[in-house]
């Protein structure tokens, strides 16, 4: 894991209100506090988010938002088409798994004939590799011959990739700003 203590943390929350044992062991004081901030945060996000979709629908602002929780953009915010925000706070990621993770059980449960993405094994094991360290990513894909999105890779290109600093990468993106080259006057 990238950060495992972070994501530790985040299972840990996920497994005290999912988990019937782990739910049990709670303080009862304490599941009713948990409770009550998770409606305000569920609340406080999907406030936010109608306000902010009603603005872009009506035109008062240049305003997108994703609040589909199959795509990828859930919970996110465009503002004229470049100011991208996540006001899930990190957690988008984990809510989108969660959620195709219960449908996936449920339409199992039910019966249902499934994708191959859509299995909850495949669905878990997507997680975990795209939430793997760039270590673990570099062997993961050594073994199988492809990247995370399934494309063909070479284990040069694969190496290059790891030990070049990110920081390089992303320093040669924003050297433009809106499109155009900084090192130009206006």
């Amino acid at each position: 894991m990238f950060s495992p203590r972070w994501v530790a943390s985040r299972v840990q929350l996920l497994n005290r209100l999912a988990n019937p044992a782990s739910y049990r062991r709670i303080d009862p004081q304490v599941r009713k506090l948990m409770w009550r901030d998770l409606r305000a945060y569920s609340g406080a996000l999907g406030l936010t988010l109608g306000v902010l979709a009603a603005a872009g629908a009506y035109g008062i602002a240049n305003i997108e938002v994703g609040d589909d929780p199959e795509e990828s953009n859930f919970g996110k915010v465009v503002i004229n088409g470049k100011y991208h925000y996540d006001l899930t706070g990190g957690l988008q990621g984990y809510i989108v798994f969660a959620l195709r993770m219960a449908k996936g059980l449920i339409r199992l449960h039910r019966g249902d004939k499934l994708k191959e993405g859509e299995k909850p094994e495949n669905v878990l094991a997507k997680f975990a590799r795209g939430k793997s360290s760039p270590a673990a990513g570099f062997a993961i894909n050594a073994i199988t011959g492809k990247d995370f999105s399934g494309q063909p890779i070479t284990l040069r290109a694969s190496a290059l990739d790891l030990v070049e600093p990110m920081i390089l990468g992303e320093f040669m993106e924003g050297y433009t700003v809106e499109g155009r080259d900084i090192s130009t006057p206006d």
